[in-house]
């Protein structure tokens, strides 16, 4: 766990350094995490995450160009998924995004989003949900 709180509270720096926003979000034993920001910047911050030794089973969902971003002002936001809360942003499926699509991967981000914003307008620019 200790590893996991350090590659975030390192990857929240760079990320503000870098001017990357996006999302992080960890269930079942699998994370999954959108990235936003310039094309060079989000492949080097995307290479710097694949040859790091505590990752491992890396895949890219897809690599696009967005005129506009998503998650706006989180550097990393972190969500810890549980079942009550896809309940409640009506995601009625488990929490599996290396089968998902990245249609797929994006709506779930986006409803999440939408959720935090209306339910969490005090937090940071990071939440658990435990």
């Amino acid at each position: 766990m200790e590893s996991f709180l350090q590659i975030r509270r390192e990857a929240r720096d760079i990320n503000q350094r870098d001017g990357i926003t996006g999302i992080l979000a960890f269930g079942e034993g699998r994370f999954m995490q959108i990235l936003e920001g310039d094309q060079e910047t989000v492949s080097q911050t995307y290479a710097r995450i694949v040859l790091d030794s505590r990752h491992h089973s890396c895949k890219l969902i897809q690599f696009t160009f967005c005129p506009e971003r998503f998650f706006e002002g989180w550097t990393m936001r972190h969500l810890t998924v549980q079942k009550e809360m896809l309940e409640e942003i009506e995601f009625f499926e488990e929490f599996q995004p290396h089968l998902w699509s990245a249609e797929r991967c994006l709506s779930f981000a986006l409803k999440y989003t939408v959720w935090a914003r209306q339910n969490r307008p005090e937090s940071s620019s990071e939440l658990t949900i435990a």
